[in-house]
């Protein structure tokens, strides 16, 4: 069964891949190069399980924690220019650079 999820990870990585390469905004760009790392991480998180050793697991979710946090980081400054961006000031449309 893990190396049935082995070979799905893979293919979804490669999947990804190939969107990365062929799309033209920067902002999908982005979010596919997270989705992929996220995908490295699981495909090494369940390599570790196959290859019995679970001590990965305390690594890989610190490594999504900080992908998903610098993600949604870099993305809000692509965005709007700044990080510190209020709730009122998303909903504002004058704060839109486009």
């Amino acid at each position: 069964m893990l190396g049935f999820s082995l070979i799905v990870l893979s293919m979804c990585i490669f999947i990804a891949l190939f969107f990365l390469l062929f799309t033209k905004d920067i902002a999908k760009k982005i979010q596919v190069s997270g989705v992929i790392v996220s995908l490295l991480l699981l495909l090494i998180l369940t390599f570790g399980f196959f290859m019995g050793r679970p001590e990965f697991i305390d690594i890989v979710l610190v490594f999504l924690l900080l992908n998903l946090v610098g993600l949604i980081g870099f993305l809000r400054i692509l965005r709007y220019g700044k990080v510190d961006v209020s709730s009122k000031d998303l909903m504002d449309k004058s704060t839109v650079n486009e």
